[in-house]
């Protein structure tokens, strides 16, 4: 070959050279992508990680709420709903006395009655002088007590779930 035309091929390899990154180059840019990637992934799970952790300890706040509602929160809260003269009685339940509250109203006059049926603690909703049983009744509680005194105004209720006492505007037994 003529000088000419190798000098021709020397700058054509040079050109060529030129474009196509060299290998070190080339090495250093797959190296950030592949940390670029490894970051990311560290990144999705660490914020999988700290998800997880928030929601867990959150539905152990929920269970310890649920756990600390008891269902005697219920029957002083329809106590308290109830309260007029005359609205506490006593009536005979399936597994002992049944606490009734009496409601007067226009339309009728109705009873929520808490008793043990079973072993829970239920609640039903009823016509006055209906029978005292499970049918309609809505399970509060699994329960081996139920028991409630009136004492010049004070109610107390007590079951497994421990004892709340309510104070009676209106006052006590009929």
């Amino acid at each position: 070959m003529s000088g000419r035309a190798e000098r021709l091929l020397d700058a054509i390899g040079e050109v060529q050279a030129a474009r196509r990154p060299g290998g070190d180059a080339r090495r250093a840019d797959h190296v950030f992508a592949v940390a670029l990637l490894a970051l990311f992934l560290l990144a999705l799970l660490g914020a999988v990680a700290v998800g997880t952790s928030v929601y867990q300890r959150l539905n152990e706040r929920s269970d310890a709420a649920a756990e600390a509602r008891s269902p005697l929160g219920v029957v002083v809260n329809a106590v308290r709903a109830t309260d007029a003269a005359g609205s506490v009685t006593r009536a005979a339940g399936p597994e002992g006395d049944a606490l009734v509250l009496v409601e007067r109203l226009d339309t009728g006059t109705y009873e929520t009655r808490f008793f043990l049926a079973d072993g829970w603690l239920v609640q039903q909703y009823a016509v006055e002088g209906s029978p005292v049983g499970t049918q309609g009744a809505t399970r509060l509680a699994a329960s081996g007590s139920f028991s409630f005194e009136l004492d010049d105004g004070l109610l107390t209720v007590s079951c497994d779930a421990g004892t709340a006492r309510v104070a009676l505007r209106s006052g006590g037994e009929s």
